[in-house]
């Protein structure tokens, strides 16, 4: 599981629009004993020095809690599939198809689950698929999706380790243009999944034998 320490969280609510920068500070200042306790004094005492009413202050105050943009990420896709397998309601629906602007030699599949939109590359071979009609390729695809809690709980299970990986606008936004198309690019060896807003990647070699029975 991925966790975030408490101010590590708080900023999060900042970027989430849960919260603002000033509210923050008034947190700061209430919560001396439980920041030091989590984190350390140390770091309290350089959070209490930035100037809140800088324009500069989120960007500041990213760089004093040492925030990674992607382990933040992470961790609002794995609230989300939490939230997800949760829901009283996890069949799969609302499937629709296209064709991935950004690699056209991809085909992918909208849907959700317990709330939670998806976009994914076809992990099927759905036979005769140029002749058929949107209606017939979304009506495959769902019948042969397989069991959708565990197609949650495989996501749950891969992130934080070899087999997914998350892109970060923030992360990357100071790279150049060459270098992150390389980066967003699907490789040979994944499927490109949004969950909501993010990026992300799977492996092919785990999704398909985590869902095997379904996608075998």
């Amino acid at each position: 599981m991925i966790n975030l320490n408490i101010a590590e969280k708080r900023y999060l609510e900042i970027i989430e629009d849960k919260t603002s920068i000033k509210d923050f500070e008034h947190w700061l200042y209430k919560n001396q004993e439980e920041i030091s306790s989590d984190s350390s004094f140390e770091l309290y005492e350089e959070l209490i020095q930035i100037n809140y009413n800088s324009s500069e202050s989120k960007h500041i105050l990213s760089k004093v809690i040492n925030i990674d943009f992607e382990k933040l990420e992470l961790y609002q896709i794995q609230q989300l599939i939490i939230n997800a397998t949760e829901s009283q309601e996890t069949n799969i629906k609302r499937v629709n198809y296209e064709l991935d602007v950004y690699e056209m030699s991809h085909i992918c599949f909208d849907f959700s689950i317990g709330g939670v939109a998806f976009r994914m590359h076809n992990p099927f071979k759905i036979l005769n698929f140029v002749n058929l009609e949107n209606e017939e390729r979304e009506f495959k695809f769902s019948s042969q999706f397989g069991d959708e809690l565990q197609f949650l709980n495989s996501i749950l299970n891969s992130l934080d380790t070899d087999d997914f990986r998350g892109y970060s606008y923030k992360k990357h936004e100071q790279v150049d243009t060459m270098t992150n198309t390389q980066i967003i690019l699907t490789k040979e060896y994944e499927y490109k999944i949004r969950i909501n807003r993010h990026l992300c990647y799977i492996k092919k070699n785990y999704i398909k034998e985590q869902m095997k029975g379904a996608w075998l």
